[in-house]
Protein backbone atom coordinates (compact mmCIF):
# COMPACT_ATOMS: atom_id res chain seq x y z
CA UNK A 1 0.00 0.00 0.00
CA UNK A 2 3.07 2.30 0.40
CA UNK A 3 2.01 3.58 3.72
CA UNK A 4 -0.18 3.00 7.38
CA UNK A 5 -3.86 4.03 7.29
CA UNK A 6 -5.58 5.09 10.33
CA UNK A 7 -9.17 4.36 10.59
CA UNK A 8 -11.71 5.57 13.48
CA UNK A 9 -15.11 6.00 13.79
CA UNK A 10 -16.57 8.98 13.65
CA UNK A 11 -18.80 10.26 17.00
CA UNK A 12 -20.74 12.25 15.26
CA UNK A 13 -24.06 10.33 14.60
CA UNK A 14 -23.90 8.28 11.32
CA UNK A 15 -21.29 10.16 9.52
CA UNK A 16 -19.37 6.68 9.40
CA UNK A 17 -15.51 5.96 9.16
CA UNK A 18 -12.95 8.48 9.47
CA UNK A 19 -10.08 7.91 7.15
CA UNK A 20 -7.14 9.49 8.13
CA UNK A 21 -3.47 9.12 6.40
CA UNK A 22 0.16 10.68 6.04
CA UNK A 23 -0.48 12.49 2.93
CA UNK A 24 0.36 10.62 -0.52
CA UNK A 25 -0.98 10.75 -4.06
CA UNK A 26 -0.99 7.60 -4.23
CA UNK A 27 -2.98 6.48 -1.41
CA UNK A 28 -5.06 9.89 -2.34
CA UNK A 29 -5.91 7.96 -5.85
CA UNK A 30 -6.91 4.73 -3.37
CA UNK A 31 -9.81 6.70 -1.46
CA UNK A 32 -11.31 7.96 -4.38
CA UNK A 33 -11.94 4.39 -5.20
CA UNK A 34 -14.38 3.66 -2.50
CA UNK A 35 -17.99 4.42 -3.22
CA UNK A 36 -19.48 7.21 -0.98
CA UNK A 37 -16.33 8.25 0.26
CA UNK A 38 -16.33 12.23 0.97
CA UNK A 39 -13.44 14.40 2.31
CA UNK A 40 -14.11 16.84 4.79
CA UNK A 41 -12.05 19.97 4.16
CA UNK A 42 -12.82 21.50 7.76
CA UNK A 43 -11.20 18.48 9.51
CA UNK A 44 -8.96 17.16 6.90
CA UNK A 45 -9.89 14.06 6.99
CA UNK A 46 -12.21 11.38 4.58
CA UNK A 47 -15.09 9.98 5.69
CA UNK A 48 -16.94 6.74 4.11
CA UNK A 49 -20.36 5.12 4.85
CA UNK A 50 -20.76 2.95 7.93
CA UNK A 51 -22.11 -0.09 6.07
CA UNK A 52 -21.07 -3.00 3.60
CA UNK A 53 -20.62 -1.42 0.51
CA UNK A 54 -18.27 1.32 2.35
CA UNK A 55 -15.98 -1.23 4.57
CA UNK A 56 -15.81 -3.92 1.42
CA UNK A 57 -14.30 -0.71 -0.94
CA UNK A 58 -11.95 0.00 1.79
CA UNK A 59 -10.34 -3.42 2.60
CA UNK A 60 -10.73 -3.59 -1.72
CA UNK A 61 -8.67 -0.27 -1.91
CA UNK A 62 -6.16 -0.80 1.27
CA UNK A 63 -6.08 -4.34 1.80
CA UNK A 64 -7.39 -6.35 4.68
CA UNK A 65 -4.51 -5.29 6.78
CA UNK A 66 -6.72 -2.19 7.39
CA UNK A 67 -7.95 -1.11 10.42
CA UNK A 68 -10.22 0.70 12.84
CA UNK A 69 -8.03 2.23 15.42
CA UNK A 70 -5.83 -0.89 16.57
CA UNK A 71 -8.26 -3.69 15.50
CA UNK A 72 -9.31 -5.63 12.90
CA UNK A 73 -12.06 -3.82 10.30
CA UNK A 74 -14.65 -6.31 11.13
CA UNK A 75 -14.73 -5.76 15.14
CA UNK A 76 -17.46 -3.86 16.58
CA UNK A 77 -16.18 -0.01 16.23
CA UNK A 78 -15.77 1.22 19.39
CA UNK A 79 -13.94 5.40 20.19
CA UNK A 80 -10.30 4.77 19.34
CA UNK A 81 -8.23 4.92 22.58
CA UNK A 82 -5.42 7.79 21.69
CA UNK A 83 -8.74 10.14 21.18
CA UNK A 84 -9.33 10.35 24.43
CA UNK A 85 -6.02 11.64 25.92
CA UNK A 86 -5.90 14.20 27.58
CA UNK A 87 -2.73 16.00 26.55
CA UNK A 88 -4.10 15.97 23.11
CA UNK A 89 -7.08 18.50 24.53
CA UNK A 90 -4.66 20.38 26.78
CA UNK A 91 -2.38 20.84 23.29
CA UNK A 92 -5.56 21.66 21.71
CA UNK A 93 -6.49 24.32 23.75
CA UNK A 94 -3.19 25.85 24.36
CA UNK A 95 -2.83 26.28 20.49
CA UNK A 96 -5.78 27.98 20.28
CA UNK A 97 -5.07 30.45 23.22
CA UNK A 98 -2.06 31.29 21.38
CA UNK A 99 -4.03 32.08 18.20
CA UNK A 100 -2.66 29.68 15.99
CA UNK A 101 -4.19 28.94 12.63
CA UNK A 102 -6.88 26.14 12.21
CA UNK A 103 -4.97 24.75 9.83
CA UNK A 104 -1.93 24.26 12.32
CA UNK A 105 -4.33 23.07 14.92
CA UNK A 106 -5.34 20.45 13.16
CA UNK A 107 -1.70 19.46 11.69
CA UNK A 108 -0.20 19.60 15.41
CA UNK A 109 -2.86 17.13 16.97
CA UNK A 110 -2.97 15.12 13.75
CA UNK A 111 0.87 14.24 13.93
CA UNK A 112 0.68 13.61 17.58
CA UNK A 113 -2.17 11.44 17.64
CA UNK A 114 -0.33 9.31 14.78
CA UNK A 115 2.64 8.82 16.80
CA UNK A 116 0.75 7.86 19.67
CA UNK A 117 -0.85 5.11 17.78
CA UNK A 118 2.22 3.72 16.11
CA UNK A 119 4.06 3.61 19.24
CA UNK A 120 1.02 2.31 21.09
CA UNK A 121 2.03 4.00 24.10
CA UNK A 122 0.77 6.81 25.92
CA UNK A 123 2.50 10.51 25.86
CA UNK A 124 4.28 9.96 29.26
CA UNK A 125 5.54 6.37 28.19
CA UNK A 126 6.60 7.57 24.56
CA UNK A 127 10.77 7.58 24.84
CA UNK A 128 13.48 8.40 22.52
CA UNK A 129 13.86 5.18 20.79
CA UNK A 130 9.93 4.92 19.91
CA UNK A 131 10.52 8.80 18.10
CA UNK A 132 13.77 7.64 15.98
CA UNK A 133 11.95 4.67 14.52
CA UNK A 134 9.45 6.85 14.09
CA UNK A 135 11.07 9.59 12.37
CA UNK A 136 12.96 6.61 10.41
CA UNK A 137 9.57 5.27 9.05
CA UNK A 138 7.99 8.52 8.21
CA UNK A 139 11.55 9.31 6.26
CA UNK A 140 12.74 6.31 5.06
CA UNK A 141 9.78 4.06 4.60
CA UNK A 142 7.07 6.25 3.72
CA UNK A 143 9.30 8.67 1.89
CA UNK A 144 7.70 11.59 3.96
CA UNK A 145 9.09 15.11 2.16
CA UNK A 146 11.38 17.22 4.38
CA UNK A 147 9.32 19.93 4.61
CA UNK A 148 6.46 17.81 6.24
CA UNK A 149 8.77 16.07 8.60
CA UNK A 150 9.52 19.77 10.00
CA UNK A 151 6.18 19.95 10.21
CA UNK A 152 5.94 16.76 11.79
CA UNK A 153 8.69 17.69 14.29
CA UNK A 154 7.47 21.11 15.23
CA UNK A 155 4.14 19.80 16.30
CA UNK A 156 6.14 16.66 18.96
CA UNK A 157 8.41 19.40 20.04
CA UNK A 158 5.70 21.95 21.06
CA UNK A 159 3.40 19.14 23.44
CA UNK A 160 6.84 17.62 24.74
CA UNK A 161 8.91 19.97 25.01
CA UNK A 162 6.61 23.19 25.65
CA UNK A 163 3.57 21.41 27.30
CA UNK A 164 5.08 18.65 28.83
CA UNK A 165 8.71 19.64 29.83
CA UNK A 166 10.27 16.23 28.44
CA UNK A 167 14.56 17.07 28.60
CA UNK A 168 14.91 12.98 27.79
CA UNK A 169 12.98 14.23 24.63
CA UNK A 170 15.35 17.05 23.41
CA UNK A 171 17.61 14.66 21.32
CA UNK A 172 15.03 14.43 18.96
CA UNK A 173 16.47 13.43 15.44
CA UNK A 174 17.81 16.98 13.38
CA UNK A 175 16.12 18.33 11.00
CA UNK A 176 15.93 17.19 7.84
CA UNK A 177 18.06 18.75 5.24
CA UNK A 178 15.99 20.56 2.22
CA UNK A 179 17.17 20.52 -1.26
CA UNK A 180 16.56 23.21 -3.18
CA UNK A 181 13.70 23.18 -5.78
CA UNK A 182 13.20 25.90 -8.31
CA UNK A 183 9.37 26.21 -9.15
CA UNK A 184 8.17 25.97 -12.86
CA UNK A 185 7.61 29.83 -14.05
CA UNK A 186 4.73 30.10 -16.51
CA UNK A 187 5.40 33.22 -18.90
CA UNK A 188 3.45 35.86 -19.26
CA UNK A 189 1.57 34.62 -22.18
CA UNK A 190 0.90 31.29 -20.88
CA UNK A 191 -0.82 33.23 -17.41
CA UNK A 192 -3.28 35.23 -20.35
CA UNK A 193 -4.25 31.88 -22.32
CA UNK A 194 -4.82 30.03 -18.59
CA UNK A 195 -7.31 32.98 -17.77
CA UNK A 196 -9.07 33.08 -21.40
CA UNK A 197 -9.32 29.33 -20.67
CA UNK A 198 -11.73 29.63 -17.84
CA UNK A 199 -15.36 28.48 -18.31
CA UNK A 200 -16.72 31.60 -16.51
CA UNK A 201 -16.70 34.88 -15.36
CA UNK A 202 -16.14 33.99 -12.17
CA UNK A 203 -13.49 31.47 -12.74
CA UNK A 204 -11.64 33.72 -14.86
CA UNK A 205 -11.75 37.08 -12.04
CA UNK A 206 -10.30 34.83 -9.68
CA UNK A 207 -6.77 33.20 -11.50
CA UNK A 208 -6.76 37.21 -12.77
CA UNK A 209 -6.70 38.13 -8.98
CA UNK A 210 -4.33 35.19 -8.14
CA UNK A 211 -1.95 36.24 -10.23
CA UNK A 212 -2.15 40.33 -10.66
CA UNK A 213 -2.30 40.16 -6.65
CA UNK A 214 0.33 37.42 -6.03
CA UNK A 215 -1.90 36.09 -3.86
CA UNK A 216 -1.95 32.48 -2.36
CA UNK A 217 -5.27 30.02 -2.91
CA UNK A 218 -6.32 30.38 0.89
CA UNK A 219 -6.14 34.14 0.35
CA UNK A 220 -7.94 34.15 -2.50
CA UNK A 221 -10.94 32.36 -1.66
CA UNK A 222 -11.60 34.06 1.56
CA UNK A 223 -11.25 37.74 -0.02
CA UNK A 224 -14.77 39.82 1.04
CA UNK A 225 -16.25 42.81 -1.25
CA UNK A 226 -14.84 45.44 1.00
CA UNK A 227 -11.13 43.94 0.23
CA UNK A 228 -11.26 45.18 -3.19
CA UNK A 229 -10.63 48.87 -3.65
CA UNK A 230 -11.43 49.40 -7.59
CA UNK A 231 -10.65 53.17 -7.51
CA UNK A 232 -7.14 52.68 -5.98
CA UNK A 233 -6.82 50.12 -7.81
CA UNK A 234 -6.06 48.18 -5.15
CA UNK A 235 -6.41 44.56 -3.38
CA UNK A 236 -6.78 43.87 0.75
CA UNK A 237 -5.11 41.15 2.13
CA UNK A 238 -7.01 40.54 5.66
CA UNK A 239 -5.71 37.86 8.22
CA UNK A 240 -3.37 36.37 5.55
CA UNK A 241 -0.26 33.59 6.85
CA UNK A 242 0.32 34.82 10.32
CA UNK A 243 -2.45 36.19 10.43
CA UNK A 244 -0.77 39.67 9.28
CA UNK A 245 -3.14 41.94 6.72
CA UNK A 246 -1.09 43.57 3.60
CA UNK A 247 -2.04 45.36 0.58
CA UNK A 248 -1.59 44.37 -2.71
CA UNK A 249 -1.60 45.21 -6.62
CA UNK A 250 -5.06 45.15 -8.41
CA UNK A 251 -4.88 45.60 -12.45
CA UNK A 252 -7.31 47.42 -14.83
CA UNK A 253 -7.98 44.00 -16.69
CA UNK A 254 -8.30 41.64 -13.74
CA UNK A 255 -10.34 45.13 -12.16
CA UNK A 256 -12.76 44.87 -15.20
CA UNK A 257 -13.22 41.45 -15.52
CA UNK A 258 -13.99 41.46 -11.55
CA UNK A 259 -16.62 44.36 -12.28
CA UNK A 260 -18.44 42.24 -15.45
CA UNK A 261 -18.09 39.38 -12.76
CA UNK A 262 -19.80 41.22 -9.96
CA UNK A 263 -22.49 43.06 -12.16
CA UNK A 264 -23.58 39.18 -13.60
CA UNK A 265 -23.00 37.55 -9.83
CA UNK A 266 -23.90 40.09 -7.15
CA UNK A 267 -22.18 38.05 -4.52
CA UNK A 268 -22.99 38.99 -0.99
CA UNK A 269 -20.57 38.95 1.56
CA UNK A 270 -17.52 36.35 0.00
CA UNK A 271 -16.42 37.62 -3.06
CA UNK A 272 -16.28 33.97 -4.41
CA UNK A 273 -19.13 32.21 -2.61
CA UNK A 274 -19.10 28.09 -2.65
CA UNK A 275 -21.87 26.02 -3.25
CA UNK A 276 -22.62 25.69 0.04
CA UNK A 277 -25.01 29.30 1.41
CA UNK A 278 -22.71 31.61 3.54
CA UNK A 279 -19.66 29.59 2.72
CA UNK A 280 -16.75 30.70 0.41
CA UNK A 281 -15.39 28.95 -2.42
CA UNK A 282 -13.04 25.83 -1.23
CA UNK A 283 -9.39 25.91 -1.50
CA UNK A 284 -10.05 22.73 -3.75
CA UNK A 285 -12.56 24.10 -5.96
CA UNK A 286 -9.92 26.94 -6.46
CA UNK A 287 -7.45 24.53 -7.80
CA UNK A 288 -9.71 22.56 -9.53
CA UNK A 289 -10.65 25.83 -11.49
CA UNK A 290 -6.94 26.43 -12.37
CA UNK A 291 -6.09 22.79 -13.50
CA UNK A 292 -8.73 22.05 -15.74
CA UNK A 293 -7.79 26.07 -17.68
CA UNK A 294 -4.07 24.65 -17.21
CA UNK A 295 -5.17 21.51 -19.66
CA UNK A 296 -7.57 23.34 -21.77
CA UNK A 297 -4.42 25.89 -22.97
CA UNK A 298 -2.21 22.96 -22.96
CA UNK A 299 0.54 23.73 -20.53
CA UNK A 300 3.01 20.43 -20.05
CA UNK A 301 4.74 22.43 -17.17
CA UNK A 302 4.21 20.73 -14.13
CA UNK A 303 2.55 24.14 -12.38
CA UNK A 304 -0.40 24.56 -10.03
CA UNK A 305 -2.86 27.62 -8.70
CA UNK A 306 0.64 28.49 -6.90
CA UNK A 307 2.34 28.99 -9.91
CA UNK A 308 0.43 32.22 -10.81
CA UNK A 309 1.95 33.59 -7.35
CA UNK A 310 5.31 32.91 -8.32
CA UNK A 311 4.65 34.51 -11.90
CA UNK A 312 3.81 37.59 -10.88
CA UNK A 313 6.74 37.67 -8.31
CA UNK A 314 9.13 36.81 -10.89
CA UNK A 315 7.71 39.34 -13.69
CA UNK A 316 7.80 41.90 -11.36
CA UNK A 317 11.81 41.03 -11.08
CA UNK A 318 12.41 40.97 -14.53
CA UNK A 319 10.48 44.62 -14.94
CA UNK A 320 13.14 46.32 -12.68
CA UNK A 321 10.80 45.80 -9.12
CA UNK A 322 13.32 45.99 -6.19
CA UNK A 323 12.77 42.83 -4.72
CA UNK A 324 11.58 44.68 -1.18
CA UNK A 325 8.56 46.17 -2.72
CA UNK A 326 7.88 42.54 -4.03
CA UNK A 327 8.56 40.71 -0.88
CA UNK A 328 6.04 43.54 1.27
CA UNK A 329 3.25 42.70 -1.89
CA UNK A 330 3.71 39.07 -1.55
CA UNK A 331 3.88 39.18 2.58
CA UNK A 332 7.16 37.38 2.87
CA UNK A 333 8.28 37.71 6.56
CA UNK A 334 12.10 37.52 5.53
CA UNK A 335 13.74 38.23 2.41
CA UNK A 336 15.31 35.23 2.24
CA UNK A 337 11.94 34.16 0.88
CA UNK A 338 11.40 36.55 -1.67
CA UNK A 339 15.20 35.77 -3.39
CA UNK A 340 13.92 32.53 -4.82
CA UNK A 341 12.84 34.41 -7.36
CA UNK A 342 16.29 36.16 -8.50
CA UNK A 343 17.32 32.24 -9.07
CA UNK A 344 14.32 31.84 -11.58
CA UNK A 345 14.51 35.30 -13.21
CA UNK A 346 16.39 35.03 -16.84
CA UNK A 347 16.29 39.08 -17.30
CA UNK A 348 19.89 38.69 -16.62
CA UNK A 349 20.56 35.34 -18.17
CA UNK A 350 18.71 37.23 -21.87
CA UNK A 351 21.98 39.33 -21.81
CA UNK A 352 24.40 36.80 -21.85
CA UNK A 353 25.28 35.63 -25.54
CA UNK A 354 25.03 32.18 -25.87
CA UNK A 355 27.96 31.15 -28.03
CA UNK A 356 26.51 28.88 -30.61
CA UNK A 357 24.44 32.28 -31.86
CA UNK A 358 27.56 33.84 -32.17
CA UNK A 359 29.29 34.09 -35.96
CA UNK A 360 32.76 33.70 -36.11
Amino acid sequence: MGGRVFVSVDQEGDRGLRVEFLFSPALIAKIREVPGRRWDPKQGVWFVPLREAGIRGLELAFGRSLRIGRRSIGEAPRRARHESVPELETLRQELRARKYSSRTVRSYLYYNRILIDFCGRTPDQIRLEDLQTFFFFLGARYRISASTLGVVQSAIRFLYHQLLGREDLKRMPGRPKKGRRLPWILSLREVREIIQKTENRKHGALLALVYSAGLRVSEVVRLQRPDIDLDRGQLRVSGGKGRKDRYSLLSSRAAELLRLYIEEEKPERWLFPGQTRGRHLSIRSAQKIFEQARDRAGIAKQVSIHSLRHAFATHLLENGIDIRYIQTLLGHESSRTTEIYTHVSNIKLRQIPNPLDIDI
